[in-house]
């Protein structure tokens, strides 16, 4: 598919990857497309990132609105990182930003720091067993919102969403060559990752968990893109397993991990 999207699309077109394994499908697309630039793909961990903003809501009993720059780090799998401290947020009535850190304690804090993750991790599959489907409907809300504050309206002042993009600077000392989801701020239809933020040790070993298994994905779907080309003086192709679309998917693309919506 991106080296579809290489010969017909515009080198200014932006593409949003949502099917699973989700990261790792970017990355591919991103690798076949000679004209287009890397910045202009991203994975679609928004959903996680809405998720996470309605349980720490839940828990102190106000709107989901009043939460903002939580953040996911990693994959759109089970291994994602879902951070309320480092940068959380609580919107005052009169504007002001209240720190999460600071109204968690005590029994809130062992929340927070672990039966909040698993929730959040766990979710797709949480939802696939109770209904029997896929939370397809809020996966498409997701990606209009991602979109609309990616390419349209951006970030509010202050504001970072949690956004897959490709990392080719080191961000956060994640290695170079993969796609993982930062807290970024949106201007212009260009993301920028917000730099800066002081990490936990819990967060920090998480991210490694997270940054291995990205980089697995990476090695499993480079072994199988080679395989599929054809060799030098063969007459048969063989054929890549890997796919991509616009909606959220069941079918996985990788033999790795699966990653659930």
């Amino acid at each position: 598919m991106g080296k579809v999207i290489d010969a017909v699309a515009s080198p200014n077109c932006k593409v949003l990857v949502v099917a699973n394994p989700a990261n790792t499908n970017c990355l591919v697309a991103l690798k076949e497309c000679v004209r287009i630039p890397s910045k202009n793909f991203a994975a679609l961990t928004y959903l996680d990132h809405q998720r996470a903003k309605g349980q720490i809501a839940q828990r102190l009993g106000v709107p989901p609105n009043s939460i903002t720059n939580v953040t996911i780090w990693g994959n759109h799998s089970e291994t994602q990182v879902p951070d309320a401290l480092s940068d959380g947020q609580l919107l005052g009535r009169n504007g002001e930003r209240l720190p999460l850190r600071s109204m968690f304690t005590g029994d809130d804090i062992d929340w927070v720091q672990h039966e909040f993750v698993s929730v959040v991790q766990n979710r797709g599959k949480a939802v696939i067993e109770a209904r029997g489907a896929s939370s397809a409907m809020s996966a498409a809300i997701s990606i209009a919102d991602c979109l609309k504050k990616w390419l349209v309206t951006g970030t509010d002042e202050g504001e970072t969403i949690s956004l897959a993009i490709y990392n080719d600077r080191g961000y956060y000392n994640v290695e170079e060559g993969i796609v993982f989801s930062f807290p970024c701020e949106c201007r212009n239809g260009e993301w920028i990752v917000k730099e800066g933020l002081e990490l936990s040790d819990n967060v920090l070993r998480a991210m490694q968990l997270t940054k291995d298994e990205l980089l697995n994905e990476r090695d499993d779907a480079m072994e199988l893109i080679a395989a599929s080309r054809p060799r030098k003086g063969s007459m048969s192709t063989a054929s890549s397993t890997m796919s991509l679309t616009s909606s959220e998917s069941e079918s996985e693309c990788l033999p790795t991990q699966l990653s659930k919506i």
